[in-house]
């Protein structure tokens, strides 16, 4: 597992694994910016706090599929537009752009799956859905 603990957000965005990205900060720096990742071969697994509100667009990685849910401030989580609650998740497919507006300083958790696996997984796995 890799945890790191930085002051300042450019350190925290490039220790990200999953999406090369832009942010732009919204208000000043609250907190230090935390990232604990661990992988678990072709499934990784990502908590992330963040120190400040900001602005954050990416594009996945090709190959993986993630999703993405708020464990803090919920409702101050904007993704592609639309505001989360407790119930709601972000699916991000590969190679696709992504906007996180987040209000305030958030902490998050991301579950990543390498595309081989997954469609293996479903393959595997036809009628359990039906």
């Amino acid at each position: 597992m890799i945890r790191l603990v930085v002051r300042e957000f450019d350190e925290y965005d490039e220790a990200l694994p999953c999406a090369d990205g832009h942010r732009v900060l919204r208000g000043r720096q609250q907190r230090d910016w935390r990232l604990a990742v661990m992988d678990l071969h072709g499934v990784g697994l990502m908590r992330g706090r963040a120190g400040a509100a900001s602005i954050y667009s990416a594009a996945g990685s090709a190959g993986l599929f993630s999703f993405l849910i708020p464990l803090t401030r919920h409702d101050q989580v904007l993704i592609d537009g639309h505001r989360f609650d407790r119930q709601t998740i972000a699916w991000l497919a590969p190679g696709r752009v992504f906007h996180i507006d987040s209000r305030q300083p958030a902490s998050w958790l991301s579950v990543t799956i390498a595309k081989e696996l997954l469609m293996s997984w479903f393959g595997s796995h036809e009628d359990a859905g039906h």
